[in-house]
């Protein structure tokens, strides 16, 4: 924690010098961040469908997969107001994709923002 205090006061972590054009940087957050996106629907779909058909352990998997997307089904939860059944399984259908697009762009942004002095 202190060396992310102590880089962000250095100038170093929130330095957005990019040794390219502003299109480069966005063709390179795209390009993550859709990366990122259909590797998880990917994933989400491999292991949900090999977890209830095949095998209980590859379940077990996709549940811990599930839980990534906590955080978010539960915002989803709340802002939603469901009340009833839907309350249980809406919140879950929604804030997956959300969760998905979500942690696709925080992850295309990171991965752009470390990668942007290579160019």
């Amino acid at each position: 924690m202190c060396l992310v205090i102590a880089a962000i006061l250095s100038g170093t972590l929130l330095d957005l010098s990019f040794r390219g054009s502003l299109a480069e940087m966005m063709n390179a957050f795209i390009r993550y961040a859709v990366l990122f996106i259909i590797l998880q629907i990917f994933l989400v779909v491999v292991l949900g469908l090999v977890g209830s058909s095949l095998s209980p352990a590859v379940n077990g998997l996709f549940q811990i997969f599930l839980k990534i997307y906590g955080p978010v089904i539960y915002i989803v939860l709340k802002l939603g107001q469901f009340k009833g059944e839907s309350q249980m399984v809406a919140a879950v259908w929604l804030g997956l994709p959300v969760g998905i697009l979500t942690y696709g762009i925080i992850l295309g942004l990171v991965i752009s923002y470390l990668g942007r002095g290579r160019a």
